[in-house]
Formats: structure tokens, sequence, C-alpha cells
């Protein structure tokens, strides 16, 4: 869930809470088809192990699209270092690899919605 503003102090903390969150959405059936996001919208609760993978995808999709955007911060990666010590994945190259594909997603998805107001804006 998303946190409240006011525990945030800055709006590159609000930044990287809202890209961790969209980290989460690109696992949905249908984007990038991660199980443990799957088997909440089955409203399946997922195992101690697959919720901890997917936390790790959407923390690193959250640094990786931070870094992409110019947000980068030591913060951002220090938090994400403690995430990783207290709740390792199972498998950190999968996290990996399911992160650059949120990522690629996210990308892409800005890039067709910018083509798409583009080109109405074209018409109009």
């Amino acid at each position: 869930s998303v946190q409240s503003p006011a525990r945030v102090r800055t709006a590159r903390g609000i930044d990287a809470i809202l890209l961790h969150e969209v980290g989460h959405w690109t696992g949905a059936q249908g984007r990038c088809n991660r199980l443990a996001v799957m088997n909440m919208a089955k409203r399946c609760m997922p195992t101690m192990e697959e919720r901890d993978q997917e936390e790790a995808v959407a923390e690193l999709t959250a640094v990786k699209l931070l870094a992409h955007f110019g947000l980068t911060r030591l913060t951002t990666a220090y938090n994400l270092n403690m995430m990783l010590l207290a709740n390792p994945p199972q498998d950190m190259e999968l996290a990996i690899q399911d992160s650059d594909k949120a990522v690629r997603y996210v990308l892409d998805a800005l890039v067709a919605y910018k083509n798409k107001v583009d080109s109405s804006e074209q018409v109009a």
C-alpha cells in the first residue's frame, strides 16, 4: 500500500514509493504475469517466499526507474540494501530479470501513451 505523504519528507521519497507500487502494478496478468501478483488478484495469499520475491522485484524496479528519470538518491539504494538483507528473495537473479521486464513494460507504456497523445493532437 502507498504510504501517506505525511510519512515521507521529500518529493523524491514519494517518487520512490510510487515507483515501487508501479513495480507491483506491472506484475498483473496481461502485463508481466508474476505469480505473487496474480495470486493476490485471485485473493490467494502468496507464500512468504513469493512475497519477498515480489517485494525485491518492486524495489529493484523503483530503483531502476528512479535512475532512468535522473531521480537516483543514496537513501533509495540504502533502503534497497536494507530490504534485501531483511527479506532476501529466494532467487535474486530472477528478481533482477523480472525487474528488467517491469522497467521495459513501464517505459514502453509511456512511449505508447506519448504516441497516442501526439497523434490525437495532430487530429485536433
